[in-house]
């Protein structure tokens, strides 16, 4: 009868963890309201330099819905088919990561398809985009849960009374939907980094509750989800890797695994280790299967003279960095968590992690609670530490690697003034039930946490990086593009532009607009020599603005007075110069006598 009542008590707490964490996500939808609006109405995205990540993984889900996912060995080809473009070694693999990002949009975009909800959606990218941003969503509300529900069975094992365990566990909420870059980076970006988060979340519950369940049901059934959730963590991103190594060291640690002392115990203990990384070894499997079969010397990288490992090498993001390491750390660990959750939450990760790994001797005297709750913040914090370590050019250049440090900020701001009381009584450290050594010392962690949290998620919203501020303001060019190319363009026609030309490396922003990839030209010498060698019919199309017209009808007398008929289609403020390729590259070498002077065609005019 107690375990009924204790067990209706405790999911009366989840209950009521979940409604606050409803409201204060509801609260940062309210927000962000305005740019979900913007995204479906205007059908694109924001910030450049986070629009080319987000369309690279819209393109590489378009092209399983166009071509097959089993067809294209679920690989991340960067552009779609094209006549430029005919074998697959040309289209650009993405070789740095498995495919476990892509999956679950494609599953969520052909399952829509299928039920006729959103039917053909491989033709509309402004319901991908809003679909994506709803997904993000859903993904940001379920971190939030678990972290809160995790925070919550931690609380309760430290010896917390049920309602200080669920003001605390508040706490992840408040930091999750009262940061700028949090609700920023889950609105509708979407990479590695992002996409990550919710399986390392979920993983570290797991372990817990797998150690610390007390119905055997819920143990088995942790046993069972991890293996999967591991297998499918390595398939996403690598930091999953170094959680699985965090995870398994730390039973180590807690002598759950023994170490092999003995040569008779090596071999079973082996066979244990390799079963543990089982699933992390097969998503690596997978991996190399994708990439073994694949051309990686056509890629734009083999121009420098790369070899297939140095290609690899440079994708994964491990640059030499040896002489300016430590400036590459600088950035990496202090700049862009500064950046993202400010001085006050950098100070807060690692003044916890310092606490939490200070001396041999303070680390004897606890308790097996507090050592489990400082298992779970190294879980939460080491693997992305030693990701920064290895993979330390990616965590470099890229701002929203730091969003993976959100977890173990979520947990600083009550394991801090946990050590610190422990710390101020060390001599006198009690067992669980009695940490803080009465009702009052644990209110008073409760009242530190919960205003230390409610002042942080204030100052971070009302901060220089608010969230209004860190949307650019919409590049129409987009939409307008996409939908005109895409509607007077296919398989055989390689497109090229003056105005809409972006840089090579947001190539793949174009490419999810128009499903075509738009190359730069200045004139019509960068046209023959990127088309020259093609050789298939085809047919050039060129894209211009009405207020460019004049320059177009001239380039359309120019080359109908010279046996190259044009035939120009046109749209709402844009048009398209459309000619025969091979006319045009007959005409072009018969005018510069390629066959006769070789060197006049060889090299590319600027």
């Amino acid at each position: 009868m107690i375990r009924t009542i204790n067990y209706n008590k405790t999911s009366l707490c989840l209950l009521l963890i979940s409604l606050f964490a409803c409201f204060f996500f509801a609260h940062s939808v309210a927000v962000r309201e305005p740019y979900i609006a913007s995204t479906f109405m205007h059908q694109q995205n924001y910030y450049q330099r986070h629009l080319d990540v987000t369309a690279t993984h819209l393109g590489f889900v378009n092209n399983w819905l166009q071509e097959g996912a089993f067809q294209l060995n679920f690989r991340l080809y960067l552009y779609p088919a094209s006549v430029e473009m005919p074998t697959l070694d040309s289209r650009g693999l993405y070789a740095s990561y498995p495919a476990g990002t892509a999956v679950p949009i494609y599953l969520l975009f052909k399952a829509l398809d299928w039920a006729g909800i959103f039917p053909d959606i491989y033709e509309s990218r402004g319901t991908q985009l809003l679909l994506l941003t709803l997904y993000n969503y859903a993904r940001h509300l379920l971190l939030a849960l678990t972290l809160c529900f995790l925070l919550f069975c931690m609380c309760l094992r430290l010896g917390f009374d049920r309602l200080n365990s669920l003001l605390l566990a508040l706490i992840p909420a408040m930091v999750q939907f009262n940061n700028a870059t949090s609700l920023y980076h889950h609105h509708a970006f979407y990479n590695m980094d992002a996409a990550i988060i919710l399986p390392f979340a979920l993983y570290a519950l797991l372990e817990f509750l797998r150690t610390f369940s007390l119905s055997p049901r819920i143990a088995r059934t942790c046993k069972v989800l991890q293996p999967l959730l591991m297998f499918y963590g390595v398939l996403t991103d690598w930091l999953f890797v170094f959680v699985a190594i965090t995870v398994y060291a730390t039973r180590l640690a807690c002598r759950e695994t023994a170490l092999p002392v003995a040569k008779r115990t090596l071999l079973p203990q082996m066979k244990q280790a390799l079963l543990f990384f089982a699933p992390a070894l097969a998503a690596i499997a997978v991996w190399i299967f994708q990439i073994a079969s694949t051309n990686l010397a056509s890629t734009p990288v083999s121009a420098e003279g790369l070899t297939l490992i140095d290609i690899l090498v440079e994708r994964m993001g491990i640059a030499e960095v040896v002489d300016n390491y430590l400036w590459y750390l600088k950035t990496s660990f202090i700049t862009h968590i500064k950046n993202g959750y400010g001085a006050s939450g950098l100070v807060i990760i690692f003044a916890t992690f310092y606490l939490a790994t200070r001396g041999r001797k303070f680390m004897k005297n606890r308790d097996d609670s507090i050592k489990q709750a400082i298992v779970l913040y190294l879980i939460l914090l080491v693997p992305c530490i030693v990701y920064n370590f290895i993979f330390i050019q990616h965590s470099h250049v890229h701002i929203f690697s730091a969003l993976k440090f959100s977890l173990a900020l979520s947990f600083a701001f009550v394991l801090l003034p946990i050590f610190v009381l422990q710390i101020t009584h060390k001599n006198h450290l009690l067992p669980a039930l009695q940490i803080v050594n009465s009702t009052r010392s644990i209110t008073w962690v409760t009242i530190v946490a919960l205003s230390a949290s409610l002042l942080y998620g204030y100052a971070q919203i009302h901060a220089k990086h608010s969230v209004t501020k860190m949307f650019a303001k919409p590049d129409y060019r987009h939409v307008l593009v996409g939908d005109f190319v895409k509607q007077n363009s296919g398989y055989r026609d390689v497109v090229f532009s003056d105005f809409y030309c972006l840089h090579p490396r947001y190539n793949t922003i174009t490419a999810h607009f128009t499903h075509k990839v738009i190359h730069c030209a200045n004139n019509i010498d960068d046209i023959y020599h990127r088309t020259k060698n093609i050789a298939e019919d085809f047919s050039i199309k060129i894209l211009y603005r009405f207020a460019d017209r004049q320059e177009a009808d001239k380039l359309t007398d120019f080359l109908n007075s010279n046996n190259t008929l044009v035939n120009n289609i046109q749209g709402k403020g844009l048009g398209l110069l459309a000619f025969d390729g091979k006319k045009f590259i007959s005409w072009y070498e018969h005018i510069h006598a390629c066959h006769a002077h070789p060197d006049r065609c060889s090299v590319q005019r600027n």
